[in-house]
């Protein structure tokens, strides 16, 4: 079971980094392994679900992500499930001087032979410094009206 943990700081409060990363439908904007998600149910919050497809080294998968804490603005979690798949991604929030400190904690399991390899816990921890590296790219870029990532 492959685990990643990063830091990064962001210049937003908690609470913006927060809410801009609750919207799981931006996913693929910082997380480099989802080509797309939506958002199936629930209202933004505790239980709110969403459907996510990526690839990881050419193989594609589905999860269903639900948000399993929400305790805004400090720490969010959710939990995914897919054919074969399993992960968790908790992002934690802290004040710092000039913004935020963001802290991104990931693990996945897998019984799918083509994802196995891919997931080697030397990749995982590559993956997890370039999540990290997008995530404070997009978190640090002047959101647009549909709250992607301006310039």
């Amino acid at each position: 079971m492959p685990e990643t943990t990063e830091t990064g700081h962001v210049p937003v409060t908690p609470t913006e980094a927060f809410d801009r990363l609750a919207d799981f439908t931006h996913l693929p904007d910082w997380d480099p392994t989802f080509d797309r998600a939506e958002h199936i149910s629930g209202d933004l919050g505790l239980g709110a679900r969403f459907h996510a497809v990526g690839s990881l080294m050419g193989a594609s998968f589905e999860l269903e992500l639900t948000i399993t804490t929400y305790d805004r603005p400090n720490r969010l979690v959710l939990e995914g499930r897919g054919e074969g798949l399993e992960t968790t991604e908790d992002l934690r929030f802290a004040p710092v001087e000039q913004g935020c400190e963001v802290t991104y904690h990931s693990r996945f399991t897998t019984d799918k032979p083509d994802l196995v390899e891919a997931l080697s816990q030397p990749a995982f921890l590559a993956l997890g410094k370039r999540t990290m590296s997008d995530l404070v790219d997009w978190l640090s870029a002047e959101p647009t009206a549909d709250g992607t990532a301006g310039g």
